[in-house]
């Protein structure tokens, strides 16, 4: 037995709060395979165009490299400051990054 899953991600190029905002239970959709898990049985199904996803992975990317651009800054900017504070920044910008990873 195989599972396919469309991430609420994958759904669409627009942000989507709820699946059922844009979807209702048993509504046919037309999918991409874009990934296959044969340990766990599943499959990443995609509803969003080569175009949309391309678009997608590389605007994550992006904001990624700016947040991570952002923390060493932060890092550098924390150096010659009070410990204290040096240390609540650095953990401010590592959860920062955390959210933006999960995300």
């Amino acid at each position: 037995v195989t599972d396919g899953l469309v991430h609420i991600s994958e759904i669409s190029a627009d942000r989507i709060d709820q699946v059922s905002d844009v979807l209702e239970v048993g509504q046919e959709v037309t999918v991409r395979v874009v990934g296959i898990d044969n340990e766990r049985g599943r499959i990443s199904l995609s509803m969003k165009s080569e175009d949309e996803r391309a678009a997608s992975v590389e605007a994550a990317r992006s904001r990624r490299e700016r947040f991570a651009e952002q923390d060493h800054n932060e890092d550098e900017e924390d150096k010659g400051g009070d410990d204290d504070m040096g240390e609540l920044a650095v953990g401010t910008a590592r959860a920062r990054r955390q959210a933006t990873e999960r995300a």
